[in-house]
């Protein structure tokens, strides 16, 4: 958001549900008070005598101020940096039992040593001096809160004159970038990262539909393979043909000539039996007939 002078960011009371121990801000001016500081943030505790106080002193640089409320006492300025020179400034800090650390764009600018765990009791919050701040703040973090993104669930105050969204100078950025790019249109640099990006770009779709086509690919493989064990399971039963009236089906050869020889030796021994039998009946009717003459059988 772009504030002007006049403008008030603040924190009346924060949610307990919010505090933590780490903190951030991004700030963007060109703003500098000849005459004293420019405050960034001032906190305080609603029930006790602690302060913190980051603000911007007279020759552009960083500088931190805090009291723990009884005796301890820390103002340091870090002066590698210059705050007011137009440009993003990447702000974060954090407190605990072990110390106090405040980074600039990644890189460590103040670290003391001690005990800074009474920043878990600054429950009112200050952004922004309403009477000298004149800039462009991107970026809010407060314990758990971010009063940029969710102004109500931060209870996050605010009066004057603000803009919501981009600020200007990330339009003047851009339009600076526009005019480089179309500089280097004739150059092979330019080419060759075309070139490169649209090779990664590529490469990307391909990282992209690959497992979509895999996963596709195994579900079709997995509803194939559960049509064919329902059909298997419930398909009726038929007639099934077999290979009994094949006239090259022959039954075990040895079963044969056994079967026949037995057939044959029953018959020729009945045909024996009966011809014993007869004789033995004509010879007992010519034997009981009277006969003059003997007759033996």
């Amino acid at each position: 958001m772009w504030l002007s002078t006049g403008s008030e960011l603040r924190i009346a009371w924060q949610h307990p549900g919010q505090v933590n121990n780490c903190f951030r801000i991004n700030v963007q001016t060109s703003n500098i008070n000849n005459n004293g500081i420019i405050n960034l943030i001032r906190a305080n505790a609603l029930f006790a005598e602690s302060r913190f106080n980051l603000s911007i002193d007279k020759e552009g640089h960083l500088n931190a101020f805090i009291f723990d409320g009884f005796f301890f006492t820390q103002n340091v300025t870090y002066d590698k940096i210059r705050m007011a020179d137009n440009k993003s400034k990447d702000i974060r800090f954090c407190a605990n039992s072990t110390g106090f650390f405040l980074n600039i764009n990644g890189e460590i600018a103040l670290s003391l040593l001690g005990n800074f765990t009474f920043f878990s009791s600054l429950n009112v919050w200050n952004f922004a001096d309403k009477q000298k701040f004149k800039g462009c703040i991107s970026r809010l973090m407060i314990g758990n809160a971010f009063p940029l993104k969710n102004p109500k669930e931060s209870r996050l105050l605010y009066s004057g004159k603000i803009n919501f969204g981009s600020c200007p100078f990330d339009k003047i950025e851009q339009h600076k970038n526009e005019l480089q790019k179309i500089n280097s249109l004739n150059s092979d640099d330019y080419y060759n990262e075309i070139h490169l990006s649209s090779f990664v770009k590529s490469q990307k779709k391909l990282l992209f539909i690959t497992p979509i086509i895999g996963l596709l690919s195994a579900l079709f493989i997995l509803l194939t393979l559960f049509i064919f064990l329902v059909y298997i399971q419930r398909r009726p039963d038929g007639v099934y043909k077999t290979n009994e009236n094949n006239s090259n089906f022959l039954p075990v050869p040895p079963l044969i000539p056994i079967l026949s020889n037995n057939y044959e030796a029953e018959k020729n021994t009945s045909k024996k039996y009966n011809n014993k039998e007869t004789k033995f009946a004509e010879c007992e009717s010519l034997n009981d007939a009277p006969q003059p003459q003997e007759f033996f059988c």
